[in-house]
């Protein structure tokens, strides 16, 4: 019994070491910042603009359309495409790259990464950029939009170690995986209502292989513009140093 009263913290001394657990155990966000990835859905309220992002990339016919109606109407917007995706369409998305789009991160192979440990969900994010990098020759953009939108402390941890600090969803989204009970698309003009929901710092969620978008991006381009709001890449919107404003040829 003596033994077990030498060896126990007094009493008074046990509480406040506890409450620094407790406190330590629940830190806010700010504070994991140093070393956790910030997550963001939109850019700025203050300014009239918004980014248009296209995710995935299988269907390089529909994501080459896509990128003819970019060009014709002069409109940034920035790419991230699955590691795999690029690999498998190598000349295509160097292409794309060289017309000047940025490029950001949405893994290797498009997992849920909540069901995956620390060292596979820092995989997915350090190869893909490794993969991507090497095929279009440029650097990506530090931004890692996470499969699904689904993300966990540990996805915020291993993309900081990665070196992407930031991850990005989107406040607005072409809804372009939206079905009909039993299958099938709903009308366009859905499709279109959704996607031009967004206000000044919008970031909006395509994907450029879908059968909606390319079918739609024109009318949603001319609808943003008719309201005053000018298109810049993720980099801009998001104040990222270095952001420079995407060239189009004429």
């Amino acid at each position: 019994m003596t033994l077990r009263h030498t060896t126990l913290m007094p009493r008074r001394r046990r509480w406040p070491l506890l409450v620094a657990v407790v406190l330590t155990l629940h830190l806010p966000g700010e504070a994991l910042s140093s070393s956790y990835a910030s997550v963001l859905w939109h850019g700025a309220r203050t300014r009239n603009v918004v980014a248009l992002t296209f995710d995935d990339g299988w269907g390089v016919t529909n994501c080459g359309r896509v990128v003819d109606i970019l060009m014709r109407t002069k409109t940034p917007a920035t790419f991230l495409p699955t590691a795999n995706w690029v690999s498998a369409a190598p000349t295509f998305w160097r292409h794309v790259a060289d017309l000047g789009f940025p490029f950001a991160n949405h893994s290797i192979s498009h997992p849920h990464m909540t069901r995956l440990y620390y060292s596979s969900q820092f995989y997915q994010i350090n190869t893909a950029r490794l993969r991507v990098e090497s095929i279009i020759k440029k650097p990506m953009v530090r931004v890692f939009r996470p499969p699904y939108g689904s993300y966990n402390l540990t996805t915020r941890r291993a993309a900081y170690a990665a070196g992407f600090p930031r991850l990005l969803l989107w406040d607005t989204t072409f809804a372009d995986s939206s079905r009909r009970p039993g299958g099938g698309y709903w009308p366009l003009s859905s499709y279109l209502r959704s996607a031009t929901k967004g206000i000044a710092g919008s970031v909006i969620l395509g994907h450029c292989g879908s059968l909606v978008d390319y079918q739609i991006l024109a009318s949603v381009i001319a609808s943003y513009r008719a309201r005053g709001f000018t298109f810049v890449t993720v980099p801009q919107i998001l104040g990222l140093p270095g952001a420079t404003a995407m060239t189009f040829p004429g």
